[in-house]
């Protein structure tokens, strides 16, 4: 009795690790072709989140937003991991007191680049959902960032944290990664 009831656990075990971040695409999949909204902006959905871009002269003009009132995050990868990825996470207080920082990935976690190379920082906090605004540089020079450039592959990954959590630290809710062109 005591075998069959750990033969059981062990696979509710293995079932419940293979569900957690349920919305997650694996790496590899097809590309996703955005066409540009009538502002100009190419925009990717994944995990109830949105991230639109332009590129406008040297640098890559943002918009993230997700459905929570805690942190929202945006990576950029050629692999679809954490490991190396480019990031930018930031939350929203008070209902516009933007907090952004510029991060970069290191296994299963993510710190502050030494250099915060963001710009045009601002966000707002409504209904439930949080909304980022950045421009971050194509090509900052600086070694913990990823230099994009047009018609550049990559991954771009989607995270966000529960409601409430305004920090840089808390583990994400829920995310997904979009293999696309950056037009």
């Amino acid at each position: 009795m005591k075998r069959i009831f750990l033969m059981v656990l062990a696979a509710l075990v293995i079932v419940l690790a293979s569900i957690s971040c349920t919305t997650a695409s694996s790496p590899g999949g097809a590309v996703v072709n955005p066409t540009p909204d009538p502002s100009g902006y190419y925009g990717v959905t994944a995990a109830g989140m949105t991230f639109k871009w332009k590129i406008v002269g040297t640098d890559l003009v943002c918009e993230l937003s997700g459905p929570t009132t805690g942190w929202v995050a945006v990576a950029f990868n050629t692999t679809g991991n954490m490991d190396g990825s480019d990031y930018v996470i930031g939350y929203v207080t008070g209902g516009s007191n933007a907090f952004i920082r510029d991060d970069h990935g290191s296994g299963h976690s993510h710190s502050a680049d030494t250099t915060q190379n963001l710009t045009a920082k601002s966000g707002s906090e409504s209904g439930g959902t949080t909304t980022l605004y950045f421009t971050k540089p194509l090509n900052s020079g600086d070694s913990q960032d990823m230099t994009l450039t047009q018609n550049m592959t990559l991954y771009i990954i989607l995270a966000y944290g529960s409601n409430g959590a305004d920090d840089y630290t808390s583990m994400h809710s829920n995310y997904g990664s979009v293999h696309t062109t950056l037009y």
